[in-house]
């Protein structure tokens, strides 16, 4: 919540005076400045809502970044180990430069070998 003083009263460890206007008010302390007469609530401007929205939607965003970045680094992780599985695999088969081969030909020349 948000006060503007009509006294003088001391919120944080600042004093504010007469016309001061103290933003994000924990609840409990705006309630007691308003009881003690020394201020009064005031809506949020529109361009504090603005600002919040821009904030708040930023903060997702850059949550949703994380998120997918971790997703695909645990992707890569995955997709890492599958590939040295196969090369163990085609290593243990016989198959030749299977250290330099991707995961989709290793895939086909182990499933060529193990037919044979």
């Amino acid at each position: 919540m948000d006060i503007k003083v009509t006294g003088t009263v001391k919120y944080g460890g600042k004093w504010y005076g007469p016309n001061d206007v103290i933003e994000s008010v924990e609840q409990s302390e705006g309630e007691r400045i308003i009881k003690i007469g020394a201020g009064f609530e005031i809506e949020k401007s529109v361009e504090q809502l603005t600002a919040e929205g821009a904030a708040a939607a930023k903060a997702k965003a850059e949550a949703e970044a994380e998120e997918r970045k971790s997703a695909e680094e645990k992707a890569k992780k995955e997709a890492d180990k599958q590939l040295k599985t196969l090369r163990k695999k085609a290593a243990d088969l016989g198959i030749e430069g299977a250290g330099e081969k991707n995961a989709e030909t290793l895939t086909a020349e182990i499933a060529a070998a193990e037919q044979k």
